[in-house]
């Protein structure tokens, strides 16, 4: 893609956005809405083709990373459920809803573009600043209301003989991000559906402030020990962004 727009051009495969429902070494944040900074966003490709949103939030003074997945390698942002019905990937619905809470009519509006962004170099084993094609340097220094959840799940191992990453029966603790909304608490769908004032918000809330969300399944014949994927969390902070 030598365009940097080409990365906001989506195959949707006619699926609908998620509807919002209360549903069921790295810093954990608890279960909980946050005010928050974007210190950095970008987009960017895994070496499948799958492309993905790397976000970096400032909450409280510490860095919350997460790389939110747009497409699958063939450039599709959905997936087909058992009924065989188009499902959007959460990803983008979290990009969708982040634009809108920094203030952007959509996705489109943020205008990737060159830039600078702070990332993991691995031969040097560290952070590092460098040259970025497409950086959202529009949502920089927004501000927003993010729903981060607490989760624990099955660490996953890679399959050497699918080179896939299959669950095993090791238990980790990792965030994710849930939903955005404005400083007002109004998330797209609300504000989409005139709904004020805003009611989902509080509910998430009063469901799961403080409490973990536990997706742990023991896999019949897995290993009982492996690595885990990165996920989203905090980082330590760098003065890179400083």
């Amino acid at each position: 893609m030598t365009n940097p727009n080409d990365f906001l051009s989506f195959n949707t495969g006619g699926a609908k956005q998620e509807s919002e429902s209360v549903g069921g070494g790295r810093i954990l944040f608890d279960s909980a809405i946050y005010p928050a900074k974007i210190k950095q966003a970008y987009l960017d490709a895994y070496d499948s083709g799958s492309r993905f949103l790397s976000i970096t939030l400032d909450i409280g003074g510490k860095d919350y990373e997460e790389r939110l997945l747009l497409t699958n390698g063939k450039g599709e942002s959905f997936w087909t459920d058992d009924k065989g019905n188009a499902q959007q990937y959460s990803g983008l619905t979290r990009f969708e809803e982040l634009a809108f809470a920094a203030g952007f009519a959509n996705i489109q509006a943020t205008q990737p573009g060159p830039g600078m962004i702070r990332a993991w170099d691995k031969d040097a084993k560290a952070f590092v600043l460098r040259q970025h094609g497409t950086v959202l340097n529009l949502l920089k220094d927004k501000q927003v209301m993010v729903a981060i959840q607490k989760i624990n799940q099955n660490k996953q191992k890679k399959n050497q003989l699918t080179n896939r990453y299959d669950k095993i029966n090791e238990a980790e603790e990792i965030n994710q991000i849930d939903k955005f909304a404005n400083l007002q608490g109004q998330t797209q769908l609300e504000a989409a559906k005139n709904v004020n004032p805003p009611q989902f918000m509080q509910a998430w809330k009063e469901k799961w402030a403080g409490k973990v969300n536990d997706k742990y399944k023991t896999v019949k014949g897995a290993p009982s020990e492996g690595t885990p994927v990165a996920s989203g969390g905090a980082a330590a902070a760098d003065n890179l962004f400083n």
